[in-house]
């Protein structure tokens, strides 16, 4: 079982009468990039904003690498964070800006400036004045900020936002090799379900203030792909004749009665015929599957009701 960097327990925010975020639960373990998904104005900005220290709980608490919210100070240096971007100054080039936020950081080492540059893209541009950068070299001279410290936890929120789709792929490849090459955990925020599918491998929706669900990449999967099931006496039986007669591979065992197979060329009918004269009895079978986006308004409708 992996190592928890975050648990939150019942985190709840107010700002006088309205409640930000009501009695959050999420576990974010080492290696996750973990991918908050919600409307603007869901609570994924205040539930960042209060994992880094930026704002404080109203009630509820969290942990994070171990320590509870008011033992936290002593660690915050293993947390890099983007919220609400950091203020560059727009005459001093990217190299100038991180030379700043490292006197602010108290980072010694200013050579970490030329490799956070590389890594993120940077490094024909450290030269260049902020002003005069796209949103996207924006984004990422951000990025270079969050991890200029070498933090183990990175906390960016709506990083995507704005950006046009190179510039999407470009920071999702960046976000895979802080993840793989630097071994980073990652929790990342965004209303685009899509782009965080490409990039997570665990979720958390939220909206209005309420964690809706916490799933992993797979159970997404589970409930979203198109797949045909089917409900079998025995499933062991079913894998053998989908895999010799049939050359079906693209398959998963759910459980010991029901098999979905990830195939829309199925023909179900002749499965099913098969099945049966090999005295495996079918109780169902039947399609199932929505698209990620119906899947997170169905979540949100269910919740509603």
């Amino acid at each position: 079982m992996r190592d928890a960097v975050i648990q939150t327990h019942n985190l709840t925010k107010k700002y006088g009468s309205f409640t930000a975020l009501e009695n959050a639960n999420m576990t974010v373990y080492q290696g996750d990039i973990y991918g908050l998904i919600g409307r603007n104005g869901a609570g994924k900005t205040t539930a960042m904003k209060i994992l880094t220290g930026l704002t404080d709980q109203t009630s509820g608490d969290y942990e994070i690498f171990g320590k509870k919210s008011k033992e936290a100070a002593p660690i915050r240096n293993r947390v890099g964070c983007l919220i609400e971007n950091p203020a560059f100054f727009e005459n001093m080039t990217a190299y100038q800006n991180l030379r700043y936020y490292c006197y602010q950081k108290g980072i010694a080492d200013i050579r970490k400036i030329d490799e956070v540059l590389s890594f993120v893209g940077l490094e024909e541009a450290k030269g260049k004045k902020f002003k005069t950068f796209s949103l996207g070299m924006k984004q990422r001279l951000g990025i270079a900020f969050a991890i200029l410290d070498n933090p183990d936890l990175v906390v960016l929120d709506e990083p995507i936002n704005g950006l046009d789709p190179i510039g999407i792929a470009e920071l999702r490849d960046t976000f895979h090799m802080l993840s793989r090459e630097r071994g980073m955990t990652l929790m990342i925020s965004s209303h685009i379900l899509s782009e965080l599918y490409a990039l997570a491998n665990r979720f958390l929706i939220i909206d209005n203030g309420r964690v809706l669900k916490e799933l992993s990449k797979e159970e997404l999967d589970n409930e979203c792909s198109r797949a045909t099931v089917l409900h079998v006496s025995d499933v062991k039986g079913t894998a053998v004749l989908l895999e010799q007669n049939y050359g079906i591979r693209n398959f998963k065992v759910i459980d010991n009665t029901e098999i979905r197979v990830y195939d829309e060329h199925l023909e179900r009918a002749r499965i099913n015929r098969s099945l049966v004269q090999n005295n495996i009895d079918v109780s169902a079978i039947y399609e199932t599957g929505i698209t990620l986006e119906e899947y997170f308004k169905k979540v949100i409708e269910e919740e509603g009701r």
